[in-house]
């Protein structure tokens, strides 16, 4: 298995139909929350077990971590108000791995066709649509963690 890309992981977990779905199910800017929200990002991924770095000037939280394999992980959430920006940067033996960057840009680094005016980020309209959002996207990228692993 090539080290130097993760396609083949993203492609493994369905990467581009589950991101897609995410956006579709929540895609209204005109019921989207004017607020950050930033104690529901903390509490998920308090409850991920996921240390994190809250950069208050440039509104993000961003957490770093190891795999069994190697790989590391940079996880960073945009703090946008009612939108969910979702970046992840993989590292394995000091080389940067692609694709990787903000989510709804890695299905065109793979090669893919993808609507990013219709499907960019997803919009939260209450603190539970934003709990249903984060839990989804932890759920990509664990399965993506576990993939990579079992395929290393």
């Amino acid at each position: 298995m090539n080290t130097h890309t993760t396609t083949p992981f993203f492609e493994k977990i369905n990467f581009i139909e589950r991101y897609r779905a995410l956006c579709h199910k929540f895609n209204s800017y005109d019921t989207s929350m004017d607020s950050y929200e930033i104690a529901t990002y903390k509490e998920v991924l308090d409850e991920f077990g996921l240390s994190y770095e809250h950069n208050k000037k440039e509104k993000f939280l961003s957490t770093t971590y190891s795999l069994a394999s190697g790989h590391e992980f940079t996880l960073t959430f945009g703090l946008w108000r009612g939108k969910v920006e979702t970046i992840l940067v993989i590292r394995h033996e000091g080389q940067y791995i692609d694709p990787a960057g903000r989510f709804d840009f890695i299905p065109e680094k793979m090669g893919y066709e993808f609507d990013r005016k219709k499907y960019n980020l997803p919009k939260f309209s209450s603190v539970e649509d934003l709990r249903e959002i984060l839990y989804t996207l932890m759920g990509i990228i664990k399965d993506l963690e576990q993939a990579i692993v079992q395929g290393v």
